[in-house]
């Protein structure tokens, strides 16, 4: 299975696959959060 065949609700696969396609690394997450405080006007945003 590939990563673009894992993307709705209901989708099987490897774990660590279905993981990247919908955005539940770790990577992913922290970036969100990074974003999220940029919106907000944090000063310790890098």
């Amino acid at each position: 299975m590939t990563e673009r065949q894992a993307c709705g609700f209901g989708e099987s696969g490897d774990p660590w696959v279905l993981m990247k396609s919908f955005g539940l690394t770790a990577e992913h997450i922290a970036d969100r959060c990074k974003m999220l405080l940029h919106r907000r006007g944090s000063p310790k945003v890098k």
